[in-house]
């Protein structure tokens, strides 16, 4: 089923109604999104009998704003974190008193870098090695799955763990 995702935020939409609305609710397609998905965003106003108002098209508001883009699909959030999606007719100043709330996972990783405790290690010193990942859009990503390579490899190079290495002599 395809949702409309209603009006553009900058564009409430609201004004003439075939009834008086007297409540409004949100809803999210997905509670939970990766960084650079769409989420669609549907708004429902009720009449005092509780029945739709099919021609009452609320605005969205979301916060924070930042990195929140409205496009074909839906509303995309660029940034990692929590949002609240409230929709509302402000001509009337009604609003959704229970927004949802929106969470934003980052994306795959994109990049990934790597550090060292030391420039440089003597035959059996250890050697720490910290792998740092972010999806496309600059977001700390997992790392989890992250390979160390050593070029050129040590002879003796011995694996502690994943973050742990020394080169026995």
């Amino acid at each position: 089923m395809v949702l409309d995702p209603g009006p553009a935020p900058n564009e409430p939409g609201d004004g003439d109604f075939s009834a008086v609305p007297r409540r409004i609710e949100t809803r999210l397609q997905y509670v939970a999104t990766r960084a650079g998905e769409p989420n669609w965003i549907t708004c429902d106003v009720f009449d005092e009998m509780d029945q739709v108002i099919v021609d009452a098209r609320a605005a969205v508001a979301i916060s924070p704003r930042e990195s929140i883009e409205r496009t074909d699909e839906g509303y995309v959030a660029t940034k990692a974190g929590a949002y609240t999606a409230r929709c509302e007719l402000p001509s009337i100043n009604l609003r959704d008193e229970s927004p949802e709330m929106w969470q934003v996972v980052p994306g795959p990783a994109a990049a990934i870098s790597t550090e060292t405790d030391h420039e440089s290690i003597a035959a059996g010193e250890r050697l720490e090695v910290t792998c740092m990942a972010q999806d496309a859009f600059g977001n700390d990503a997992e790392s989890e799955d992250a390979d160390v390579r050593f070029d050129p490899a040590p002879a003796n190079l011995v694996m502690e763990d994943r973050r742990h290495y020394f080169v026995q002599s």
